[in-house]
Parts: structure tokens; sequence; C-alpha cells
């Protein structure tokens, strides 16, 4: 199989936002009085599920969901200082973008705010598309289908990149071979080498 095309995962893949979700999930649930995890456990259970998903599980209406939402927001940019970028991705993307390959974004944040972590880290211009939440929360396939069909590249040729449980879904709904930090390869430095 040749590749076209890589469409990657941001939290957890091209950026070490643990810290900042972390805190920003404690500051929500000690806000609305619920338990609220330590890390492992949180890591283990909640890392990578949309926040209205997160929600649901605990009984919130509509509109406190949205509430809920609105203040998620406020705290990613308050937080963004606690998200690091994992060594070597600039290098990374660049080496992809050198061999002719088409990049995508797929996260379930909003996208403005994808977009101020990636300029932050200078990488926005690697990627020829990003899509945040604006098409449904993963494991929902449609944000992944629609930046292929944005970039032109047919989901057989292309390999979506993430970390968690949600990501396997993601992929396996959209019918994209998908590849797993921490069981399918090490970090996206191996992609090299696909």
């Amino acid at each position: 199989m040749k590749i076209k095309a890589i469409v990657f995962d941001l939290d957890g893949v091209l950026v070490n936002s643990e810290d900042a979700w972390y805190h920003i999930h404690k500051t929500i649930f000690e806000s609305k009085g619920l338990h609220v995890p330590d890390k492992k456990e949180w890591a283990r259970t909640l890392w990578g599920t949309d926040l209205t998903v997160i929600c649901s599980k605990f009984g919130f209406s509509d509109k406190e969901t949205a509430e809920t939402v609105s203040v998620k927001n406020g705290l990613l940019l308050e937080n963004i200082d606690k998200i690091k970028i994992f060594a070597g991705v600039p290098e990374i993307l660049n080496g992809l973008k050198t061999r002719g390959l088409k990049l995508g974004v797929v996260s379930n944040n909003n996208r403005s705010f994808v977009e101020k972590v990636l300029e932050k880290f200078q990488i926005k211009q690697f990627f020829d598309f990003i899509i945040g939440d604006e098409y449904g929360p993963k494991p929902k396939p449609d944000g992944l289908l629609k930046i292929l069909g944005f970039i032109g590249v047919n989901k057989t040729d292309a390999v979506f990149v993430g970390d968690t449980q949600i990501d396997v879904e993601t992929g396996e709904a959209a019918g994209i071979r998908t590849l797993i930090i921490g069981n399918d390869i090490n970090n996206i430095g191996d992609i090299e080498k696909l």
C-alpha cells in the first residue's frame, strides 16, 4: 500500500496535553461537586473522551453540557502553557511533507484551539487540512472522512494516527488503517519507516 495521506489526532500524538486536560477536567468536576479521579484513573477512563460524552455519563442536562463546554473552551486557552510538543515532531512533519504526503489533523477540540496549538509550536504550515469538533466528536468518523475528501485522498491510501481506544473506534468506523501510539508505533517518528 502506498500511503498518500496521514491524518493525526492532536492530543497525545503531536502534543503532550495530558497535564492541561487533567487540570481542566479536575476544575470542572470540582465545580460540579463531582468525584475527582486521580490522574492515573482519569487517564485510563476519560482521556480522549469528548467532554459532551463525559457530561452525558454524569447525567448533565443539555443546558449544563453547553455551559460546561463553554467553560472548557475558556480553560483550554488558560492552560495552553501546560501543553508541550513531543520531541522531533516539527522535523518529522517536515520530512513527511518533503516526501509529498498530504497531512491533516482531526481533534475533539474546537478548531480555533487546535489551530492556536499548531501555531504555538510553529507546525500549522505542515497541514493541508485541520478539523476540530465541527463534524461531531470522535469516534464518529465524519471529521476524518471529511479531511480525506477535502485533500482528495481515498481512504485506502491513508493512515490515521491516534493514541486512544476512541481513535481505534474512529479509524474502524471510517475504514481507515489506524496506528495507535504505544501499541502499533512508539511515536510518530516510526511512520517514516512505512
